[in-house]
């Protein structure tokens, strides 16, 4: 990113100096026309500062390579991190702080990458920032345990079902056409399975395929729902602190942090924060803020949108002279990270004995179906 002089015609006719920030010239003049500033000439971008703390840290990507293949291998479970193999790629090619600061594959990576810089104490914060790391590239492991006890014991019980369709439940709709007992309708049901299984096991296999997509889509459809409803009032609110917004949040307040640490103006650090989140709406309206603030000036950050917590607006205005405060927005960024971790040892062992529930509720179903035509045969032939 460059900083661009620029003189402009103001509306009483006198000429003003502004500053634009933008990759090159012509980014800079489209910038000045959305804004709607009538420039005359726009002067040779230079290097910010803040752009040569990036590449000075950059300069250690020697060093940075061989901590993230580390990473990398120590995360690796069933195939390698698909993320960490992007940076480590995009840093054997050269990337620089442009890059880092206008692709979102490598803007997350910015807090980790500005440690590696001459004035940061570079040991406990690694040591912190890339275990949070690991512990979410490693969700493929609980994802697996997740997916694997849900979708094994359904699959054991449908192992059983149609074992049964083929030894015993035959033999059981034998009985009761003998004895032409009036079938309840859980029994019909269990008795028309197992014939769609036994009889028309193709037709049963495609049929379940069909069941299990439209499953899939129905939770994927939610998810995209809420997704894109977050700024919706009513169902917003079902968003609202799930895993993946506060996974956002922490990677937007650990890159805010670092970006004002190194002297990154507002508006730009929370045009980059938002694109490193993640998360589509947070970078939406992370651009939307930097832009407000842009106009508005440091004045503009107590009224920044609502979609961002009181306590991370409180910290862009709290520290020395009404500035940032880095440590503050740290620790928000520690506190996003282990909400997030409760929520998914909360979601862990939800899991476990819910499924037990239902399992035991369907094998009860099966029981159940066929017990009941004979304690009503019993019944009759006793009299009772």
């Amino acid at each position: 990113m460059l900083r661009f002089e620029y003189r402009a015609i103001a509306p009483d006719g006198s000429s003003v100096d502004g500053i634009v920030h933008a990759t090159d010239s012509d980014a800079a003049a489209q910038e000045l026309r959305r804004r709607g500033v009538n420039f005359q000439s726009i002067g040779p971008g230079t290097v910010l500062d803040w752009t040569q703390a990036i590449d000075e840290s950059l300069s250690q990507r020697e060093i940075m390579i061989r901590c993230f293949e580390d990473c990398r291998a120590e995360s690796s479970w069933l195939r390698s991190d698909a993320q960490l193999g992007t940076l480590v790629r995009r840093l054997r090619e050269g990337a620089g702080a442009n890059q880092f600061t206008t692709e979102a594959t490598l803007s997350m990576f910015l807090p980790l990458v500005l440690l590696f810089g001459s004035n940061s104490d570079m040991a406990p914060q690694f040591r912190d920032w890339i275990q949070a790391y690991l512990r979410q590239s490693n969700r493929r492991r609980f994802i697996w345990k997740l997916i694997s006890y849900p979708v094994i014991l359904p699959l054991i019980y449908l192992a059983i079902l149609i074992v049964l369709s083929f030894t015993i439940i035959p033999q059981f709709r034998k009985m009761f056409d003998e004895f032409e007992l009036r079938l309840p309708p859980i029994t019909a049901r269990l008795l028309w399975i197992s014939e769609q299984i036994s009889e028309h096991p193709v037709r049963a296999f495609f049929g379940l395929v069909v069941i299990a997509g439209i499953a899939v889509g129905v939770v994927a459809a939610i998810r995209m729902l809420l997704e894109h409803t977050q700024d919706v009032p009513l169902l917003g609110a079902f968003s609202r602190s799930s895993k993946k917004q506060l996974l956002g949040m922490a990677r937007l307040t650990a890159t805010l942090a670092e970006l004002v640490r190194i002297g990154t103006p507002l508006p730009q650090a929370i045009r980059i924060s938002g694109l490193a989140s993640g998360h589509r709406y947070f970078c939406e309206e992370a651009h939307s803020v930097a832009s407000a603030l842009e106009s508005a000036g440091p004045v503009g950050v107590r009224s920044m949108a609502g979609c961002f917590p009181s306590t991370l607006i409180l910290a862009l205005y709290s520290g020395p002279q009404q500035q940032p405060n880095v440590d503050l927005i740290r620790k928000l960024s520690k506190i996003y990270m282990d909400r997030l971790e409760q929520r998914t040892n909360f979601a862990e062992n939800l899991i476990a004995p819910a499924m037990t529930l239902a399992m035991a509720w369907l094998i009860g179903g099966i029981v159940s179906a066929l017990v009941l035509p004979l304690i009503s045969l019993i019944t009759s032939l006793s009299g009772g």
